[in-house]
C-alpha cells in the first residue's frame, strides 16, 4: 500500500561503550550546571550554542543505542530550548524514527505543532518540520477514526490543506481518509477522497491506488 513500510524489527537497548559512557556522563553534567569554565584553548566554542550540541549529542547516542524512550525526552528538551539550530533536521528525523518505533504518535505531533507555532522556527527549516507534522498526522488519523469516524475523516480533511505545501503528504492524506470511509462503508466520502487525488494529485503514487480504489467502490 503507498506510504506504508515496515520500520526494522525493534532494536533491544544496548549497553553503551566505556567512551559513550563517558560521554554522556560529561552531557548530563553539562546540562544540570556543573560544568567547569572552558579552559582558554577552548575559547573559540564560547559563540557556539554548546547547550545544544550537548543535547544533540546525546541525542544521537541514545538513538545508535536504541534507547529511543530517552531520544523523545532530549528531543523535548532540544526543541524547547530553540529550534534555530543546525541540527534541527537531524533532530526531527530521529524523533520521528523513536515515535513511530515506541508507537507514540502524539509525541511527534505535538512537538513538530507547537515548533510550526514557534515565531523562533527559521523559515528555512519550516518546510522540514511540516513534512514531519504532516506524516504524524497521518500516523494518527487512524487513532481518532476509532474513536469518532466522523472525526477520523474529519481530521484528515483538515490535514490534507493543512499540508498542501508538501503534496505528496496532501495527497496521503486524502488517500487514507478514502481508506477509511470505505473500510466503514462510506462510499460518498471515500468517493470524494479518492476522486480529489484523481482530480488534484495527477502522477502522484496515489493516483492509480485511487483509481482502483474508485473502480471497486462502484
Amino acid at each position: 500500500m503507498p506510504g506504508d513500510f515496515e520500520l526494522p524489527k525493534k532494536r533491544e537497548a544496548e549497553a553503551w561503550s566505556p567512551v559513550e559512557d563517558k560521554l554522556l556522563a560529561a552531557a548530563r553534567s553539562y546540562v544540570d550546571g556543573k560544568a567547569s569554565p572552558a579552559k582558554p584553548d577552548l575559547q573559540p566554542l564560547a559563540a557556539a550554542d554548546m547547550l545544544a550540541v550537548v543535547l544533540q549529542a546525546q541525542t544521537l547516542v541514545n538513538y545508535r543505542r536504541g534507547h529511543f524512550d530517552a531520544v523523545l525526552t532530549l528531543a523535548k528538551a532540544q526543541l524547547a530550548h530553540g529550534p534555530a539550530n543546525a541540527g534541527l533536521a537531524r533532530q526531527l528525523w530521529m524523533l520521528h524514527d523513536a515515535a513511530r518505533r515506541l508507537a507514540d504518535k502524539e509525541t511527534e505531533l505535538d512537538l513538530t505543532s507547537k515548533l510550526l507555532e514557534s515565531r523562533d522556527l527559521p523559515k528555512a527549516l519550516r518546510r522540514d518540520v511540516l513534512h514531519y507534522n504532516c506524516a504524524a498526522r497521518i500516523d494518527h488519523a487512524p487513532d481518532v477514526a476509532a474513536r469518532e469516524l466522523s472525526a477520523g475523516l474529519d481530521f484528515l480533511v483538515e490535514s490534507a490543506d493543512f499540508c498542501r505545501e508538501i503534496p505528496d503528504k496532501a495527497a496521503e492524506c486524502w488517500y487514507r481518509a478514502g481508506e477509511i470511509a470505505a473500510a466503514a462503508k462510506d462510499k460518498e466520502r471515500a468517493k470524494m477522497a479518492f476522486g480529489n487525488i484523481l482530480r488534484d494529485f495527477k502522477g502522484s503514487r496515489f493516483e492509480k491506488s485511487a483509481q482502483k480504489a474508485m473502480l471497486k467502490l462502484k
